[in-house]
């Protein structure tokens, strides 16, 4: 059974995940932003041998991995968990800006790979979509005055008197001025004020305006910009010839008031037995076919291509407002019978009936979805920042689990500053820690700073070892995590007794300053570890977290 997952489903599935992302009530599902890895990724060697540190222009991050083993990690690993803004999540697609003396693939609704750049006997096609200007064009043809693909050598015009490229004012596509073959036409615009305009991927608007979707409806629906030949014919005709050719288009369309579908009125694009209708020869030999068409026959071999033929003010006489539409080529055998020549198979490349523009989600490559989120300095408090705080991994979490009971007091460490940028459920520490006891003499608290990266906390009593992410010298705190590392593990730690001092800090060179802490207290983080569906995570060099600075993820998610 031959079966395929198409386009649609792809679309549906990212409309889908973004109205769950989008739900605004609360207990429904939600979903977070995470930063975590404090501790480094493994030295690599390059081709000669050479160590490559985390730090290297070489190292490159490990590929994430789909197995329960590591994506439980991620979430152990997590430092703080931020919450997605509905209004921060959008429909995307790559910017693929408009540049001179490139070759832009004409739309076609025929080819899968239209909107995708590829290289052909070594020559680059682009997508058929371009950004200019902050709008979304669609490039409907690419072929010059000789019939060949070309370049695109003119910007898409948005100056004062440009409304057919800048607005959806009604008229039909027309060639740009210099006669280069390139027709645009306008898709959608950007908003330049999203959180979502970057240099990489741009989300885009959707009309909504009855004036202007009939306007949009008025320039471009149903409209055939092509006729694509995929079979002309070994003999559709012989120019001149006994066997008669005639092809038309029929299609249907809509009723004036919109209530119903009815027949088009068919056109002619070619009829040779009908002298009054066929236009002339041209200096080539090739027959000109009925008013606003062009028919190139492959000399006498076929049907070459069909084209619309400019009036003289280069206006095109575009057919349109097709629902469904054919070409048909029927032949007149010997015995005077019309017979439809199905050997010819002819595709009129036809527009949406609504008109580009009016669903961008269809005419574009939506596959993307976009979530933005800032990480402003230490987060009201929920994260740590400093020299020796770097973060690894990227990731997106449904329903984390926020720890209801709080510490062993009872007390939820919400951690929240005075700066109030987040609520107490839009961001959650995500860290246990440990609090130390004064013991007086050398064990009285946390007296120095672990200034640097990858520190193991150790305690004696329990055997218990975890990754150092903070040393909190106010609060007397070490704050922590623990993954599947062999050099940690995931043994709890417990309160050391009454006099005891049992923690060690060691570095993974060995180091120790020879200090023995006491464990007071073995407290929760606000986020429950290891809660939650893990939907996407990326790997990364490291980001250093800088109290004045906000980090700015942005994560697409393709379908």
């Amino acid at each position: 059974m031959a079966a395929i997952i198409t386009s649609e489903f792809r679309k549906n599935a990212r409309s889908l995940f973004i109205n769950d992302l989008k739900s605004p009530q609360v207990g429904t599902d939600e979903y977070f932003i995470g930063l975590g890895k404090t501790d480094s990724w493994p030295d690599t060697t390059d081709a000669l041998g050479n160590q490559v540190t985390e730090y290297s222009r070489q190292f490159s991050a490990p590929l994430p991995s789909d197995t329960l083993y590591d994506k439980d990690d991620v979430l152990q690993n997590l430092m703080v968990l931020v919450k997605t803004n509905q209004a921060d999540i959008f429909n995307v697609i790559p910017r693929n800006n408009w540049q001179f003396d490139r070759i832009y693939k004409k739309y076609d609704p025929t080819d899968t790979k239209c909107f995708d750049y590829e290289t052909i006997d070594g020559v680059a096609y682009y997508p058929c979509y371009v950004t200019s200007n902050d709008r979304i064009y669609l490039c409907l043809d690419n072929v010059d005055g000789n019939k060949e693909v070309t370049a695109s050598s003119t910007a898409i015009p948005s100056g004062i008197g440009d409304s057919l490229y800048t607005t959806f004012n009604g008229s039909l596509p027309q060639y740009i001025s210099n006669g280069e073959g390139y027709i645009w036409t306008l898709v959608s615009f950007l908003d330049e004020d999203s959180t979502f305009y970057t240099d990489q991927f741009v989300n885009y608007t959707t009309q909504t305006d009855t004036a202007t979707l009939t306007n949009i409806k008025n320039s471009t629906g149903g409209l055939i910009h092509g006729f694509k030949v995929v079979n002309g014919g070994s003999s559709a005709t012989i120019v001149p010839s006994t066997l008669e050719t005639k092809i038309t288009i029929r299609g249907t369309t809509e009723s004036a008031d919109g209530t119903q579908l009815i027949p088009a009125e068919d056109i002619v694009v070619y009829d040779q037995g009908n002298t009054a209708n066929n236009g002339t020869v041209n200096a080539l030999g090739q027959r000109v076919a009925v008013a606003d068409f062009f028919v190139n026959f492959q000399g006498g071999n076929g049907i070459n291509s069909i084209e619309y033929v400019p009036d003289v003010n280069n206006d095109i006489p575009w057919k349109k407002e097709y629902v469904s539409v054919s070409i048909v080529v029927e032949n007149i055998d010997s015995n005077g019978d019309v017979v439809v020549n199905d050997e010819i198979d002819i595709i009129p490349l036809t527009l949406p009936f609504e008109g580009i523009g009016f669903d961008p989600d269809r005419d574009l490559p939506s596959f993307y979805a976009g979530i933005a989120v800032n990480f402003i300095g230490e987060i009201d408090g929920e994260s740590p920042v400093g020299y020796s705080v770097d973060v690894r991994q990227i990731s997106l979490v449904k329903n984390p689990v926020r720890n209801a009971l709080g510490d062993s007091a009872g007390v939820i460490d919400n951690n929240q500053s005075a700066a109030g940028l987040y609520t107490d459920t839009e961001a959650y520490d995500a860290l246990k820690y440990l609090t130390l006891q004064n013991l007086g003499g050398s064990n009285n608290g946390l007296t120095r700073d672990y200034i640097g990266r990858d520190f193991i906390i150790e305690q004696g009593s329990t055997g218990a070892r975890a990754w150092l992410d903070y040393a909190d010298n106010v609060n007397d705190r070490f704050y922590y995590h623990q993954n599947s590392d062999p050099r940690v593990n995931f043994k709890k730690f417990a309160a050391d007794a009454a006099g005891a001092s049992t923690l060690q800090i060691t570095s993974i060179d060995g180091y120790n300053d020879q200090l023995v802490y006491s464990v007071a207290s073995c407290e929760e983080a606000e986020y429950i570890t290891g809660t939650g569906d893990l939907i996407f995570y990326e790997n990364r060099k490291p980001i250093n977290r800088n109290f004045n600075q906000t980090d700015e993820v942005k994560l697409v998610i393709q379908f």
